[in-house]
């Protein structure tokens, strides 16, 4: 497991991530005044339909989540560059990935309408 904040999960060096994560962390205090990390939320909101107009949402969302000294993850303004939601398995292999990512999340916030697929 790398623990070089410097590299990626790849091994590679990745220093403007670093740079982009220290600038928030160096930014979030807590009342105390000791610098904390900010904590990470998970970002729920619809994808599918019209998936260019919810991903420029869910850009936002991440953008309000930012604004409020949180740290958002969304992958689903992520995954779909590089897997296919149309495609079952790579859909499946996504919402594990998803599932992951969220189990390191202190929270979950719920944008917007949900319905059901299918």
């Amino acid at each position: 497991m790398n623990t070089n904040p410097k590299l990626n999960a790849s091994g590679y060096k990745d220093i403007t991530a670093f740079k982009a994560i220290n600038n928030v962390s160096r930014k979030t205090k807590s009342e105390s005044g000791v610098k904390t990390e900010p904590q990470m939320v998970f970002i729920c909101s619809p994808f599918a339909g019209d998936t260019k107009a919810n991903t420029n949402k869910a850009l936002q969302y991440c953008k309000f989540a930012v604004s409020k000294g949180k740290f958002p993850i969304a992958p689903h303004c992520y995954f779909p560059l590089f897997m296919n939601d149309g495609n079952s398995a790579e859909r499946e292999l996504g919402i594990s990935f998803g599932l992951r990512l969220l189990y390191d999340c202190r929270e979950l916030w719920l944008f917007g309408t949900m319905y059901p697929r299918g």
